[in-house]
C-alpha cells in the first residue's frame, strides 16, 4: 500500500515537486482511510491533527450552522481525487476551518499525521518550502474559485 500512497502523493499539487526519497518519507507518516456517503471526515472547529489526500470519490467542504443539521446546501466547495484537505493541520491554531463530508458512494483518503509532517518539514527546509509554497497555492486557488462562485451567484432580495 505504501507504493500506492507514494504514487498518489506524487500526483497531488502539494507534493508534486518532491523527490522520490522525500515522497517516501512522507508516505511513512501516512495511512489509508475510507468513509461512506454523507459521513463526516472532520468537523469545523475540531483540532486539526491530520492532512488528507483524496484518493477516490468526492468530498464536500461545508460550513456548520449553529443548532442545525448540516446539509448539502451548506457546501461551499466539492473536491475531487488528488485534492488536499485539512491544511489547517499545518498552520496554527490547528483547527479545521470547514467540515468535510463524503459526497460520493465512498471516499478513499490518505491520512498524513500533521505533527509528523510539520516536524519533517522543519527538519528539511528545502522540501518544506516547496510543500508550503504549494499549499499556499492550493488555498489561494480555492479562495479564488469561491470568489468566482459568489460573484456568479444572484443576490437574494429581501
Amino acid at each position: 500500500m505504501s507504493e500506492n500512497i507514494q504514487s498518489l502523493l506524487k500526483q497531488t499539487e502539494a507534493f508534486r515537486s518532491l523527490t522520490d526519497n522525500e515522497i517516501e518519507k512522507i508516505a511513512e507518516m501516512a495511512s489509508t482511510h475510507k468513509i461512506e456517503k454523507d459521513q463526516r471526515l472532520f468537523k469545523e472547529g475540531e483540532a486539526a491533527a491530520d492532512l488528507w489526500v483524496l484518493a477516490g470519490g468526492k468530498i464536500d467542504l461545508r460550513f456548520e450552522l449553529p443548532a442545525r443539521e448540516t446539509t448539502k446546501a451548506q457546501t461551499i466547495s466539492t473536491l475531487a481525487e488528488k485534492s488536499i484537505l485539512g491544511w489547517s493541520s499545518l498552520i496554527p491554531p490547528y483547527k479545521y476551518k470547514l467540515s468535510a463530508y463524503c459526497a460520493s458512494g465512498e471516499c478513499e483518503l490518505v491520512r498524513i499525521n500533521g505533527k509528523q509532517l510539520i516536524d519533517y518539514l522543519k527538519e528539511n527546509p528545502e522540501p518544506g518550502y516547496r510543500v508550503m509554497t504549494a499549499m499556499i497555492s492550493v488555498v489561494g486557488n480555492r479562495f479564488e474559485n469561491l470568489q468566482a462562485t459568489a460573484d456568479a451567484s444572484p443576490i437574494a432580495k429581501a
